[in-house]
């Protein structure tokens, strides 16, 4: 009998379709959607990447250098290698290629391979089988290069000094569509064994000699790399292990599954304040019937009994429709992303993610309900009578220990979470740091706030309904705490969101103006200049700019000899600022700014300046460099120094030829160089026109026609940016939801102020101007405490956790601002129209 009453009470009390209810599910489901979703689909990629990736390389190491080995270092590869490893070579560089037919030229990424390449994988062709029987002098093309040379197969092109014969497509290849600028050209191949006829092998530091090894299966090639790593880096030579193989679009991939795991890991933290408020809600709305209970003779464990079996009956079914959703997500991302690659992947929901599906939906739930159930015990009967408001339902006594408990809990699964999803310790307790600690910040901001509405009030300055609000913000157990820091915690959220998407799209270079240059020539020799300046001015050329190319290395800084193994073992964490001591790289010689770069500390020089240097302030830092520094570059054995004077922001996606390092005029002007020019020119026929007549002139020539390039980089951030919109959408559903969960958590509150109100004398005109003023306050206080919350944390995740620039969108702040404010003066607008006409003795007569 007793346990048919039981559930009898928890199925009247549950009512799915009441607002506390639905909101409670919702708020399980977002949260445990979001995690389950992008894990899975995290995890399904990633496995997939590395399933691929000794295919991908056609072997399990690569020993890669910028210059041709002698015969002692490919014996030091031979026996640091174990016994019956595999080696095999081939050379890639960029080049034009030229058709003897119609003249015509296309840029190619040339690939001298030899016939045993590749040990796993193939090269398919058409007709098949073709590339085994590549001889000298014979030629591979893709069928793009085909098409802009207008040839086929049994034509000629010429290849620098020699004529290719073409004899067949590529139609698949290892090593192809790797990222980076260069990888975009597409493939030719030829034969190792005609690479020196062709006389294009002594093109500097873009040229790349690779050693290609197979080793035994039973044995760990990732091992062996760790083990030779720091023998061979000394020789400026780099092993590359297979699951490394396009690292810079692995880490490209990985950079936006990380921001994708911070949007749900923010999603799932706004659902779980949702939840926090919808239980607080849930309590409030049954301390009376709790109290009856108790007096008719109930004991406290009989009421936390039913209290929560109804919220754990909840947490259920909200993980069950969560763990779902996060499934169905994962068929929508191919479609926003419109990616053919990822369309191949099959979704899934591994038992790892169902797991944490289950033990997020009900393990935080629990968490944070037992603070309630604190107070169900802690409430006496007649107190619990007495009052219904959520001030008299607090925790008593030893609630401190239970918040503590409860923040702990959250933190150490929010940690464990954020681990697991970025597998890097800093980026997890930086993560599960700002989210858990959020709230609890929020509320120290808002007790700050909340006295200097105090102090306001009492200069005396302000209206009498103004200073109404400002007392009843600053007045302790006013009951706003709650809603401010919820509303404050899905604003941080939202605002850090806005933040991070507009660094993003800085990134993508979406900012930056339509005629940013569309073409490059490289490899310009010094009297050459002249020439090409002339053939400019018959075309319609914008953003016009030459600068010179000088190949160095770094030798010194501050006097102090660089150290060659100073470079990171794993190649996904290497990247142009992390072997900025290591790599040889450009230097140019510049006298100013372009309108695209700031100076960021110290200043630019002046016409008498010598020997002075600009670094980039982010190559600066990975220098370990500042103002007053000194550095040393080799260039052809010759030390050139200088002094730096200014650290520069360059936004590198405007497609000028933009340096790290640049010097003022001075020693730099003595070393040998060449030039690299961009420039602009809208119309594709003139491109070609003047690609055409530059390389009829000067066959050395590189150029670059990068307007697929832009098109194909625009594509691939808008795939990104369609990723980023579905879980911004999580976040914004998030950011509503518990808006309405803060607002539903007074609006008893407030029903019972509008009766006082009412029966002093307020018209309904008043009422509407108190609340919304107080909307207003509620709004404002929320706001800037989140805005505040924001910018620091953005620090943070943008340095360290994504690693991009960021600027502050201050209009969609201000966009942001507006919008939360109409939204929570319409609800409370609303929630008081409800009642304003309800006469106040019937409302409290109903209240008894």
């Amino acid at each position: 009998m007793r346990t048919s009453f039981q559930f009898q009470l928890i199925k009247k009390n549950i009512n799915l379709f009441s607002f506390s209810s639905l909101s409670f599910i919702l708020s399980v489901v977002i949260g445990v959607g979001s995690v389950t979703g992008i894990n899975s689909y995290k995890n399904t990629l990633k496995s997939s990447i590395l399933k691929e990736s000794r295919n991908l390389m056609g072997a399990d190491l690569l020993f890669e250098s910028a210059r041709k080995l002698d015969e002692n270092q490919l014996k030091l590869i031979s026996d640091s290698l174990p016994i019956d490893s595999s080696i095999t070579s081939s050379v890639q560089f960029i080049s034009m290629l030229e058709s003897q037919k119609n003249s015509d030229s296309t840029i190619t990424m040339i690939k001298a391979n030899s016939n045993q390449f590749p040990f796993y994988g193939e090269v398919g062709t058409s007709p098949e089988n073709i590339y085994k029987k590549l001889g000298n002098n014979q030629i591979l093309l893709d069928e793009s290069i085909t098409k802009n040379l207008d040839i086929k197969i049994g034509d000629k092109v010429k290849l620098g000094n020699t004529d290719f014969e073409f004899i067949g497509f590529i139609s698949k290849e290892p090593l192809s569509g790797l990222g980076g600028f260069s990888g975009m050209a597409p493939t030719s191949i030829i034969n190792i064994n005609s690479l020196s006829s062709t006389g294009l092998e002594k093109r500097g530091s873009r040229i790349r000699y690779n050693y290609f090894i197979s080793i035994p299966e039973k044995l760990d090639s990732f091992e062996i790399k760790k083990n030779l790593f720091n023998k061979f880096i000394k020789e400026d030579i780099t092993i590359i292990h297979h699951t490394e193989v396009g690292s810079g679009t692995q880490k490209f991939i990985f950079s936006t599954l990380d921001y994708m795991t911070l949007l749900g890991l923010s999603a799932f933290f706004l659902g779980a304040i949702s939840i926090l408020i919808t239980v607080r809600t849930r309590l409030q709305s049954k301390i009376t019937e709790i109290a009856i209970l108790k007096c008719l003779g109930a004991n406290s464990f009989f009421s936390v009994k039913i209290f929560l079996s109804e919220i754990m009956l909840l947490s259920f079914i909200g993980s069950i429709i969560g763990i779902t959703a996060g499934y169905l997500i994962q068929f929508i991302i191919p479609d926003l992303t419109n990616s053919e690659y990822l369309s191949k992947l099959n979704p899934n929901l591994d038992f790892i993610s169902l797991i944490w599906g289950f033990l997020i939906g009900l393990v935080v739930p629990f968490t944070l309900t037992i603070d309630s159930i604190y107070a169900i015990i802690k409430q006496s009967p007649l107190g619990a009578i007495r009052s219904e408001t959520e001030s008299k339902v607090m925790l008593k006594l030893n609630s401190k220990k239970v918040l503590s408990f409860q923040v702990l809990t959250i933190y150490i699964l929010f940690f464990i979470i954020s681990y697991i999803e970025t597998f890097q310790i800093i980026k997890a307790i930086i993560l599960s740091l700002i989210l858990v600690f959020l709230p609890l910040t929020l509320y120290l901001l808002y007790f700050s706030f909340r006295s200097l509405g105090k102090f306001i009030s009492s200069l005396g300055f302000v209206s009498g309904s103004v200073r109404l609000i400002l007392g009843k913000i600053s007045k302790t157990g006013s009951g706003l705490s709650l809603p401010i820091i919820g509303i404050g915690s899905s604003l941080t959220i939202l605002l850090l969101s806005i933040i991070i998407r507009a660094g993003i799209i800085n990134l993508g270079g979406w900012d930056v103006a339509e005629n940013r240059p569309n073409m490059f020539i490289m490899d310009i020799k010094p009297d050459q200049v002249d020439t090409i300046i002339k053939t400019y001015n018959k075309y319609d050329i914008k953003e016009k700019y030459i600068s010179s190319m000088i190949g160095a290395r770094l030798k010194k800084i501050n006097n102090n000899e660089i150290k060659k193994d100073d470079i990171d073992l794993d190649a996904m964490n290497r990247d142009w600022k992390s072997t900025a001591k290591t790599r040889e790289y450009f230097l140019s010689i510049r006298s100013e700014l372009y309108d695209t770069e700031e100076i960021s500390s110290g200043n630019f020089w002046n016409e008498l300046a010598i020997n002075e240097i600009s670094v980039e302030k982010d190559f600066a830092k990975a220098l370990g460099v500042k103002v007053g520094d000194t550095l040393e570059f080799d260039i052809q054995g010759i030390g050139v120094s200088g002094k730096i004077t200014n650290l520069r922001e360059v936004n590198w996606s405007d497609m000028k030829p933009n340096f790290v390092v640049i010097f003022s005029k001075g020693d730099l002007n003595n070393a040998p160089s060449h030039f690299i020019s961009s420039f602009y020119i809208s119309d594709s026929k003139k491109r070609y026109e003047i690609q055409k007549e530059l390389v009829k002139k000067y066959p050395n020539l590189t150029i670059f026609d990068i307007e697929k390039t832009i098109s194909s980089l625009n594509s691939i951030f808008e795939k990104v940016n369609s990723i980023i919109n579905l879980m911004t959408y999580f976040i914004f559903s998030s950011s509503i939801l518990l808006l309405f969960s803060s607002l539903y958590l007074q609006e008893k509150e407030r029903k019972q102020e509008t009766a006082l109100y009412k029966i002093v004398g307020a018209t309904p005109t008043f009422l509407r101007k108190i609340y919304s003023i107080e909307a207003i306050a509620v709004s404002s206080y929320s706001f800037i405490c989140s805005l505040i919350l924001a910018l620091v944390a953005n620090y943070f995740i943008s340095k360290n956790i994504l690693g991009i620039n960021y600027k502050i969108p201050i209009l969609s702040f201000l966009y942001v601002f507006l919008s939360s404010t109409f939204v929570i003066l319409t609800v409370y607008l609303l929630s008081i129209q409800k009642i304003i006409n309800i006469p106040p003795k019937k409302y409290l007569y109903s209240e008894q």
